[in-house]
């Protein structure tokens, strides 16, 4: 049975099925239809009796409390020390939804979901239904990319595939990889009740400066109540398809407090967790949070805590790495003629001032373009030439001629921004592990349909272009396919004002400026890093001190748990000398000491009691 479950847990494509059927073969015995079942079966009352063993642990060790796993599950983040420095942000974490772990409904009114799944109960007090639309409770903060998104949309999202009962899974990590909360889709697709069920036990077991990474995070921030400091952010790579404004509003490298973070922890994880598709899409309600659970479990104590060393020490060389940097920024600076870094700052809050009043076309406008449209249209059947001559030096004529030709030129400059958002999502699943040969080949027919379709919307954008009064340059297609990032499509919308004498808008302007951004937050890296560190070293010195104590105590009272509580011991050294090997080139002797010293006087505080 262990080896099934640690070959499982490192292989979520393994089912109780294949395991059974490679024993039969080994032992040269015919497959029988019951053995599955039988296995099966021995295999539950395994997992109970480590769930109950792992009960009885924690309640000698204090550790019982419902939510003392989420109040510790990332040392680096919950493990915080007295006279350290406060940090922008409590814990930095991601949240978003995945399809994959679809469930074909079967009868079984057993839970096992543990302490990483929410209860349906709990989602579900935040449904449409109990607490109202989420947009009349929305704050007076602006979601423009708001259409871009089929996620932000109700319609898209209340109804799922019927066959399903389970039509994914909506989970949250912190940025070290760290599981803290999930929650099953039920019949359903995206909603907000999910990722609001999750930010509310998460602000109820840590309170404020919460910072949470969401790829619609710039609709979900207009949902929350801003008492107790919770920030909503959008990922890196999200983040770069979004509208400009919503970048400077949301994206993690204009704001203050990520360091290097780019809030795609999700995409990495789900990567890896897909794998679990196959083994439970008909599997039982129970067994199926059953194998998530003990998934989530596995990746916590073998994944991310046993490789958070190598987490740190890897964000501390890029952090340094980008600061070395610094000189080519200080001569950017000359060539643009910046005096002061603190230009850059205000070249953001200019670029955001101008993005804001490109407001959409007022009402009366609108109808005044339509009516306008329907006149041509009717001139155009009757052939009067003459009277569109003269109609034409009508001023209100010439002004909604310009209007519409505005409108079309805009229509042309969505489009050909939709082409190439849909290019950079496929470039992406292209190079990402686990995409089938299949797959492949029908991302790569869809390119080459996707690259037509971009000739002629870039055709289409420099026609309207030409007709504006005055005419926009036209854009090249060299220059079109190149784009990685979104933001110079919204400086192209507006033709009012010349953009190419402010230098926030030329290239080397903005170049400089998010070379200054990305110097800024690598050097708040180094700050977090430098606490960081110390937690991480400081828990495991703490862990190893509290479980030899509290197994001294067990041996005479009971002997059995003693045992188990020294192979969580074990288990820690395990983790230490990995932590340890990845640090030796660092190890400094005075920092050895205080941490010695901490450690004392924590457990001098603590005492018998287990850490809250």
């Amino acid at each position: 049975m262990e080896i099934f479950h640690a070959t499982m847990l490192r292989c979520p494509q393994m089912s109780v099925q294949g395991f059974v059927q490679a024993l039969c073969d080994l032992h040269s015995y015919p497959i029988a239809g019951g053995l599955r079942e039988q296995f099966s079966i021995c295999y539950d009352v395994f997992i109970a009796i480590l769930e109950n063993v792992e009960h009885c642990i924690m309640k000698e060790l204090g550790r019982d409390n419902i939510d003392w796993r989420l109040r510790n599950c990332c040392p680096a983040w919950t493990f915080e020390l007295n006279g350290e420095e406060q940090l922008e942000f409590c814990m930095l974490s991601a949240m978003d939804g995945n399809d994959s772990l679809k469930h074909i409904p079967r009868n079984n009114s057993r839970d096992g979901g543990g302490s990483y799944i929410l209860p349906r109960s709990e989602v579900d007090c935040w449904s449409k239904e109990v607490i109202g639309d989420a947009e009349t409770v929305k704050t007076e903060e602006l979601t423009p990319c708001e259409e871009c998104w089929k996620n932000m949309l109700d319609n898209r999202t209340s109804k799922m595939w019927g066959v399903f009962e389970e039509t994914g899974f909506f989970l949250s990590l912190c940025h070290h990889g760290s599981v803290l909360l999930g929650a099953d889709m039920v019949k359903s697709g995206e909603q907000a009740k999910y990722p609001l069920a999750i930010v509310s036990r998460l602000l109820k077991v840590f309170g404020e400066r919460l910072g949470m990474g969401y790829d619609i995070g710039c609709k979900f921030g207009g949902t929350l109540a801003k008492a107790k400091k919770f920030c909503v952010l959008v990922g890196l790579f999200h983040g770069h398809t979004h509208n400009r404004l919503c970048q400077l509003q949301h994206l993690g490298m204009y704001l203050t407090g990520l360091g290097l973070e780019d809030l795609e922890t999700l995409e990495r994880f789900f990567s890896k967790s897909n794998a679990l598709a196959g083994g439970i899409r008909y599997a039982s309600h129970f067994h199926r949070r059953q194998r998530i659970t003990w998934y989530l479990r596995h990746i916590n104590r073998f994944e991310s805590f046993e490789h958070i060393s190598k987490f740190l020490c890897n964000n501390y060389h890029q952090a340094l790495q980008i600061i070395e940097t610094e000189p080519a920024l200080k001569k950017s600076m000359r060539d643009l003629g910046v005096a002061h870094e603190k230009e850059f700052d205000s070249w953001l809050k200019e670029e955001a001032t101008y993005l804001s009043g490109l407001q959409r076309e007022p009402p009366e406008e609108t109808v005044e373009m339509e009516y306008f449209a329907r006149l041509v249209h009717y001139y155009a059947l009757d052939l009067i030439f003459a009277q569109i001559q003269s109609r034409s030096k009508c001023k209100k004529w010439v002004k909604n001629e310009q209007r519409v030709a505005m409108r079309t030129y805009r229509q042309c400059l969505d489009r050909l921004e939709g082409l190439i958002v849909s290019r950079i999502f496929e470039l992406m699943k292209m190079n990402m592990s686990h995409t089938g040969y299949k797959m492949r080949k029908h991302i790569g027919k869809a390119l080459q349909a996707r690259s037509q379709a971009i000739w002629t919307a870039l055709s289409q954008y420099n026609a309207a272009a030409a007709v504006l009064k005055p005419p926009r340059p036209a854009l090249q297609w060299e220059r079109v396919v190149e784009y990685a990032f979104l933001a110079d499509f919204d400086l192209l919308r507006d033709v009012q004002q010349d953009m190419s004498q402010r230098k926030w808008a030329a290239p080397a302007g903005r170049k400089a400026m998010d070379t200054y951004f990305k110097i800024c937050h690598a050097k708040e890296e180094i700050r977090r890093l430098n606490i960081e560190i110390r937690r991480v070293i400081t828990y495991m010195h703490t862990e190893d001190i509290y479980l030899q104590h509290h197994e001294k105590a067990l041996v005479t009272t009971s002997p059995t748990l003693a045992l188990q509580d020294e192979s969580m011991d074990i288990d820690n050294d395990d983790i230490r000398h990995a932590v340890d090997s990845e640090n030796d080139d660092s190890d400094d002797e005075e920092q050895e000491k205080a941490i010695n010293e901490e450690v004392e006087a924590i457990m001098q505080i603590s005492g018998d009691n287990g850490r809250d």
